[in-house]
């Protein structure tokens, strides 16, 4: 594949200008192709570094071509970038051609009730997984960075930071975060913003992009509704307690996940009683059981005044290393 240029093949007259747009923002030479035969366009293909085609020649062209991952559809049919809407998305996509991607571990974390311990969990993989990232990704979260003890540590917060067209560093977007010395960068909400909405992140669609950069490397930890966790994410690690109302909750969390696709498992919070056992909480929830974690004397208050501790308690640190080697390499 040659490096050299974006070759365009847009019949659509509304959609060729929007095409030669992306095209130039990717500072690399344009050949246009739009008005030539399909045969030429696909012998041209094989020197472009991208390919932008419409409908039109997406049913003409060979379907060696179509699948080829430097060609990108415009418009909007199914599995289309719907320009300029997806203007973003599409100039990441062609700049994440430009080196081999690398790809990172991504772990969502949810609760199958409030109160079980799922952000706490969260900060606990994510610190047992540093150098890492972890995101908070509640609409109206009280901010990860107090659990980690860092909520005075300068660095972006939602509403601070954005992910712009064309491609981004993973490492310029965790320098621009504040960071625990062993190296947990956090983006969470800020509690110093009035209005605007700037206190949480702005949409589903900004989770999505963000948690897609940090996803090319290391480890990144989402802390989320199981609805809005992004489709990145390589497991989905559940809180559940040993009660039954909760059970059936997180059996209701496992079908969600089964038809966003994702894969589950589960972790036990022991609360100092069970009314279900644990191989009954894995039959009814329908996912596995990887880890349970008892009752830590002390770490509520702990975490309150001083945030997580570094040196992780054991069974909190066995745990999370249990939901790490679901996503080891």
């Amino acid at each position: 594949m040659s490096t050299h240029n974006i070759t365009i093949a847009v019949n659509d007259a509304a959609l060729h200008p929007e095409a030669m747009h992306l095209a130039a923002a990717t500072g690399m030479p344009v050949t246009d192709l739009s008005s030539a035969e399909p045969a030429e366009v696909a012998r041209r293909c094989e020197q472009a570094f991208a390919i932008l085609i419409d409908a039109h020649f997406a049913t003409h062209l060979p379907p060696a071509v179509l699948r080829r991952p430097n060609c990108f559809e415009l418009g909007q049919q199914r599995g289309a970038y719907d320009v300029p809407d997806q203007s973003g998305q599409l100039l990441r996509a062609i700049g994440a051609l430009r080196t081999p991607k690398e790809r990172g571990r991504v772990i969502g974390v949810v609760g199958a009730s409030g109160g079980v311990g799922a952000s706490t969990f969260a900060a606990v993989c994510a610190r047992a997984a540093a150098p890492s990232t972890l995101v908070d990704g509640h609409a109206h979260s009280g901010g990860l960075d107090l659990l980690l003890g860092i909520e005075e540590e300068i660095g972006a917060r939602w509403g601070e930071i954005a992910i712009g067209e064309g491609a981004v560093a993973r490492e310029d977007v965790r320098r621009a975060l504040p960071a625990t010395p062993d190296g947990v960068a956090v983006m969470t909400c800020s509690r110093e913003v009035a209005g605007a909405g700037l206190g949480s992140f702005a949409s589903v669609d900004e989770l999505e992009a963000l948690v897609e950069v940090l996803g090319t490397g290391g480890v990144t930890v989402v802390d989320a509704p199981c609805a809005q966790l992004p489709a990145r994410v390589d497991v989905v690690a559940i809180l559940v307690a040993p009660q039954v109302r909760v059970v059936s909750a997180a059996a209701q969390l496992v079908a969600e996940c089964e038809r966003a696709g994702l894969r589950h498992v589960l972790v036990v919070r022991d609360i100092g009683w069970a009314g279900i056992g644990v191989n009954e909480i894995a039959a009814i929830a329908g996912s596995r059981v990887v880890a349970t974690i008892g009752q830590v004397r002390g770490l509520t208050k702990r975490v309150e005044q001083r945030g997580l501790p570094s040196r992780l308690p054991t069974g909190l640190a066995k745990a999370a290393k249990a939901v790490l080697e679901e996503v080891a390499s």
